[in-house]
């Protein structure tokens, strides 16, 4: 019915329950992208201010090597074959300049050193700003970016004046062209992600650098933007990027950083797909438990509701049925016991609302109790860019832990299946490789810090191992005198633990305790993940047996119904096939047999007869196969299409009748219209419709009949 309590009672449960968790799961959501997405700009930014302050000191370098020259080697006080065998040494010993070139006070080229060019002529350099710059302002002068027209690589003037003490005048300018290749390389080096891209844009917006140099030689230009976030990148890709400006002399450059927003937002996708999942399967099971719950309250009340209607007629004969012991069965027995106390059995009844009333509302608790545990679990999910390779994986861990906090050992425990035994994953110290070859595992509980951090599920520290009690004396790490174990946990369990030994006492600093918890912490995330991924393959694999099963199953009926099994073509005559050609009605045995496949099911064959003397050739059989490849999804798709038609026609003929029921409102009407509509869809067969109550009233009260032909 559709007004039932039942009804009613298992919609407003369902509706509750899931409003509340898709409140909480987009609440989650927005928030887990918002945090992703700054989380990921944040490190893009990082690494434009690592590359622009590397960048910044290259070129600091550059100028400091310059003026060294100039002020401590006393370039100006040298004689002219002592200043060239100084700067062609300086060339030598640097392959940042490409040409090095003395001016004189009046701007003509004095010295001129090159790495590629052979220079045979001095040329008068008196209005170039490499000179005019320096000599007017006294002060060091960079170039805007030029490019090379032999190579295409950017380069740029460093310009230093040459001043006499004593007077303070400018008497030489010392210019140095300097290559940016140094920096390719750089940005070449940086540990980008595969979708990662570091580049430099000049005033004009032209990139004189990428990480990619074929960037910079297709002339490529990019306007770097004013605020950091999503952007369209210098590939026109979308991207999160940053940018670091930087400033030499009076030239301004501008670093950018670039991810995909592929790479980027692959943990928000991660997490909201999540949240999905877990917002589907809790909505289905509110569904079964709202079901469930307003079948075992509505149907005692049914009965005794059609007995209550029988007493209050007049008929105090009637008895409940009785069949449970519970306050249903105890009103079912006041009702048998008397009838003249119907406040009661009012009361009772309240009394019976209010209890389901009660327990509903204990229902709703254990249900934003569950939204809250739900919360829990998103907010431990973390964005994390890892392998699925464990083997790989934990001892890269273990490596950078040891490099990065200067711990000697560092390990990671798994537990075993039986969850008995802490199993040691990977190490990286000498000693630790040693306990992997001879499977190193520690009792649960029991043994060492190790045994106590995955047994009580809480972080362990011995700050001195020779006065801790726990502590475990392995031979093959002499020389710990501090220890650390943690615990990795996955939704509140135990699955190992991230064991660090230092060589020191007291080694372990609050900020140590708490980077390392969130390593931990990732740690336990990525081992979630491959496990996770391992599953989904596992029912990515059934999926594609279902698929097949489904797709056999529906050209079985398919050709059932079409009564269809093929087409054969003889002597320019097509045949329709009603069932399967028996073999022996093939002209030969020189045949092409070829599958016709749909999805890697195989649904039929295409056999191809020609005299004993043709051969097939592999544009024959290409061609074949081209065809019943298009074939195979034509016929699926009018397949599909019929199942389609088929569901549609069904679906007017009922809409239809249903429409021609629905303009009457008398009884008589619509059991006539029913009757005639189904007589007529059914060509011409006897359709009865009869209505029928009690049995011990008369004919003509309990049933009604209509019959149309």
């Amino acid at each position: 019915m559709k007004n039932s309590i039942r009804t009613r009672l298992a919609i407003t449960f369902v509706a509750l329950a899931a409003s509340l968790l898709f409140v909480v799961g987009a609440v989650l959501a927005w928030q887990s992208f918002i945090t992703d997405q700054q989380r990921a700009v944040e490190l893009q930014s990082e690494l434009a201010l690592r590359i622009s302050t590397q960048v910044a000191s290259y070129m600091q370098i550059q100028e400091n090597i310059l003026k060294e020259l100039i002020q401590v080697r006393g370039l100006s006080d040298l004689d002219h074959n002592q200043q060239t065998t100084l700067l062609s040494e300086l060339l030598t010993f640097t392959d940042a300049f490409d040409t090095l070139t003395l001016l004189s006070r009046n701007g003509l080229e004095q010295i001129v050193v090159s790495r590629t060019d052979i220079v045979d002529q001095m040329g008068d350099r008196s209005t170039t700003p490499e000179f005019t710059v320096p000599k007017a302002k006294n002060q060091i002068y960079y170039s805007p970016v030029q490019f090379s027209e032999k190579t295409g690589e950017p380069f740029l003037f460093i310009s230093v004046p040459i001043t006499d003490i004593r007077t303070g005048i400018v008497t030489n300018v010392l210019v140095a062209k300097v290559r940016f290749k140094p920096v390719w390389d750089l940005l070449a080096s940086m540990p980008l992600g595969e979708e990662s891209n570091a580049y430099i844009v000049d005033a004009k917006n032209r990139v004189i650098a990428h990480n990619n140099p074929s960037v910079v030689l297709r002339n490529t230009l990019f306007t770097a933007p004013n605020q950091d976030g999503p952007h369209i990148g210098a590939s026109g890709n979308n991207v999160v990027l940053a940018t670091y400006r930087v400033t030499f002399g009076d030239q301004t450059f501008t670093v950018v950083s670039e991810t995909s927003t592929a790479e980027a937002y692959a943990g928000i996708i991660r997490t909201e797909l999540t949240i999905a999942l877990l917002f589907l399967v809790s909505v289905a099971l509110a569904s079964g438990l709202g079901w469930l719950a307003a079948r075992q309250i509505v149907e005692p009340i049914e009965d005794l509701a059609a007995t209550a209607e029988r007493v209050t007629a007049g008929d105090l004969s009637q008895k409940a049925s009785i069949k449970r012991l519970d306050e249903i069965g105890a009103l079912g027995n006041a009702f048998n016991a008397m009838t003249s106390q119907l406040r009661e059995l009012i009361g009772a009844l309240e009394q019976r609302v209010n209890e389901r009333t009660s327990e509903l509302a204990e229902s709703t608790k254990q249900s934003e109790k569950r939204a809250a545990q739900l919360e829990a679990v998103a907010q431990v999910a973390r964005s994390i860019s890892t392998s699925q390779d464990l083997d790989a994986l934990l001892p890269n861990i273990t490596d950078v832990i040891s490099q990065q906090f200067g711990f000697y050992h560092v390990g990671i425990f798994l537990l075993d299946e039986d969850r008995e035994f802490a199993v040691l994953r990977a190490a990286n110290s000498p000693g630790g490789q040693k306990m992997l070859a001879r499977k190193h595992q520690l009792k649960v509980g029991e043994i060492g810090i190790v045994g106590f951090a995955t047994g009580q599920g809480q972080a362990r520290i011995a700050l001195d191992t020779g006065t801790d009690a726990v502590y475990f004396d392995n031979p093959d790490l002499p020389d710990t005198r501090s220890e650390m174990a943690l615990p990795l946990i996955i939704n509140n369990k135990v699955i190992g633990a991230l064991d660090v030994q230092s060589v020191e006492a007291d080694a372990f600093s609050q900020e140590d305790v708490n980077t390392l918890s969130t390593l931990a912490d990732q740690v336990s995330i990525a081992i979630q993940n491959s496990r996770l991924y391992e599953e989904t393959q596992e029912a990515l694999a059934q999926s594609q047996i279902l698929l097949h099963q489904f797709t056999q199953a529906g050209w079985s009926e398919f050709t059932r119904k079409q009564r269809l099994t093929g087409i054969r073509r003889s002597n320019s005559k097509a045949t329709l096939l009603k069932e399967p050609l028996a073999a022996d009605k093939l002209n030969n045995d020189n045949n092409l047999n070829l599958p016709i496949n749909l999805r890697g099911q195989k649904i039929g064959a295409l056999k191809v007869s020609a005299p004993e003397n043709r051969e097939w050739t592999q544009d024959d059989i290409d061609i074949a196969s081209a065809i019943i490849e298009r074939a195979a999804i034509a016929m699926e798709n009018a397949r599909l299409l019929d199942n389609a038609q088929r569901r549609a026609t069904r679906e007017r003929v009922i809409g239809d009748i249903s429409a021609s029921i629905s303009t009457f409102s008398d009884m008589e009407g619509i059991l006539r219209t029913a009757v005639q509509q189904l007589g007529r869809r059914m060509g011409g067969a006897e359709v009865t419709l009869e209505l029928g109550y009690e049995q011990n009233g008369s004919q003509e009260e309990n049933e009604q009949r209509s019959t149309a032909k």
